[in-house]
């Protein structure tokens, strides 16, 4: 895949489009292929398997789940440790009956003009369960909305504040990978990795420089590849 620049900007006598013109990255798509995976261990430790390594390690695009499609055991611990109160504690607090009944019509729905009225265009939305927090200067607004204490109300859009950091750190702790498949002492004493069963360090052999042979075997892995100094190459997978 060839990137090119529109705008053109000239680096001595190189311009940008000659670079981006002569810039190729590869990615290649591939199908599912035999592991040649020894389960041999070394006196360096044990190298997890393959399905250890498949399940342990978090998709990037959804940290809440594991490459095998099971929820993340951190999502899962911060989930089940919490109740609906403390995950949420401004939606617990605000649909309380007491408030709810001054902020609904006569027929029982939810006033939303009403509340935009006295909190602003997005006042609403703070009804949501993760919706807007109220900012500092509407904070008496809304007191003043639901007839409770502007401290208790604080108080509790505080308690949101810090849930929500709360999850946003677990949810980014689970695009980390939550152990190491292999440590450096085993890959440079050649230890088989777990995913293809090849060893980063090594002489390289067919497989490292035929793209045809590469494309069959990870040409579905949308990925690309790399390799410690110039030992056999690995799909970045």
């Amino acid at each position: 895949m060839t990137t090119r620049r529109q705008k053109t900007s000239r680096v001595g006598d190189v311009t940008a489009d000659d670079v981006a013109s002569r810039l190729t990255i590869t990615v290649y798509v591939a199908e599912v292929i035999e592991l040649r995976f020894d389960s041999e261990e070394s006196s360096l430790g044990q190298v997890m398997s393959s399905e250890q390594a498949l399940a342990l390690r978090p998709q990037l695009e959804d940290p809440t789940r594991l490459t095998n499609g099971a929820p993340h055991p951190r999502y899962v611990e911060w989930i089940v440790s919490r109740s609906w109160a403390e995950q949420h504690p401004l939606s617990e607090y605000l649909t309380q009956p007491k408030y709810l009944d001054r902020v609904t019509d006569d027929r029982g729905y939810f006033d939303r003009k009403r509340v935009n009225r006295a909190l602003g265009p997005s006042g609403s939305k703070s009804w949501l369960v993760a919706g807007p927090l109220p900012t500092r200067a509407k904070l008496p607004l809304l007191a003043e909305l639901l007839g409770a204490p502007v401290e208790e109300v604080q108080a509790v859009v505080d308690q949101e504040r810090a849930a929500r950091g709360n999850y946003r750190s677990v949810v980014d702790r689970g695009r980390s990978m939550p152990y190491k498949l292999l440590t450096y002492e085993q890959v440079v004493a050649g230890i088989a990795g777990p995913g293809c069963g090849r060893p980063w360090v090594g002489p390289q052999d067919d497989l490292d420089s035929d793209d045809e042979q590469w494309r069959a075997l990870h040409g579905d892995c949308y990925a690309g590849r790399n390799g410690y100094r110039d030992g056999p190459v690995h799909c970045l997978r």
